[in-house]
């Protein structure tokens, strides 16, 4: 008993040896465990009057779990997984009142955000998916809504390990894919001002447009610019160059094309 008393395990804390120590904090009333090394004392949790929890040397923790560490390069809070069946495992869960259909959902399996239990299907997921299912060898990320019970929601947009993103497709094939039944469109609007959509290339810029419903050949037309000349033209099937639609030359001031 007494002010600011401790005890000791390990070796002789008076010889300045290493040793464990748990301790009460009269000043500012809190308990704390620590190590010694020497001659030095680390107090290394601390749990304060009011219940919080501070640990890497927060003496004064804000919230009832608060940790903090002045090391470069460190991991101040880590959950190292183990592998069941091949099946990583490791998560962290938040959740509100006990409430598991309100909750935050972090680990190798989906992270899911909203209603992660219910059957309204109120969820936004960010997911590891292959194949619809929790995949730790595909590095796809997949965005979803309305997916219920741990099931997969509807994907609206995934990232391929490639870098690719898809809206409409988990498979994109260019830097931005856009797929979808119906009518599909990207927009671009100023309320106030100009709106641009800008295409550049070192050597030549283009838009292609291909119409993929009956017909054979030449149902791709491509425009673009190289050498300050504009060109309309078809390209075949077969990816050649069909007949030039139109093509302006302002430096010569000349307007060609062919039927």
């Amino acid at each position: 008993t007494g002010a600011n008393r401790k005890i000791y395990v390990g070796e002789s804390a008076l010889s300045g040896g290493t040793f464990g120590f748990i301790g009460w904090n009269d000043a500012s009333n809190y308990l704390y465990i620590g190590h010694s090394y020497g001659s030095a004392f680390n107090a290394d949790i601390v749990i304060e009057h009011g219940g919080n929890v501070g640990i890497g040397g927060v003496t004064n923790p804000e919230s009832k779990f608060h940790v903090s560490s002045s090391a470069a390069a460190t991991n101040d809070f880590l959950i190292d997984s183990g592998i069941t069946g091949g099946v990583q495992s490791g998560s962290i869960k938040i959740q509100y009142a006990g409430d598991n259909d309100y909750s935050l959902n972090l680990g190798w399996g989906p992270t899911i955000v909203g209603r992660a239990g219910n059957t309204s299907g109120r969820n936004f997921t960010i997911a590891m998916r292959n194949g619809g299912t929790p995949d730790t060898n595909d590095s796809s990320i997949h965005f979803e809504t309305g997916g219920r019970n741990g099931a997969p929601g509807s994907i609206r947009m995934a990232i391929h390990d490639n870098g690719n993103v898809g809206i409409g497709t988990t498979s994109p094939d260019a830097h931005l894919d856009v797929r979808g039944s119906g009518t599909q469109e990207i927009e671009v609007l100023s309320t106030d001002g100009l709106g641009r959509l800008s295409v550049t290339g070192a050597t030549q810029a283009d838009l292609i447009f291909k119409d993929t419903g009956g017909g054979t050949n030449a149902k791709t037309v491509q425009h673009f610019i190289a050498d300050d000349i504009y060109t309309i033209r078809q390209l075949t099937d077969a990816g050649g160059v069909g007949n030039t639609l139109l093509q302006l030359d302002p430096v010569n001031q000349k307007i060609s094309g062919s039927s």
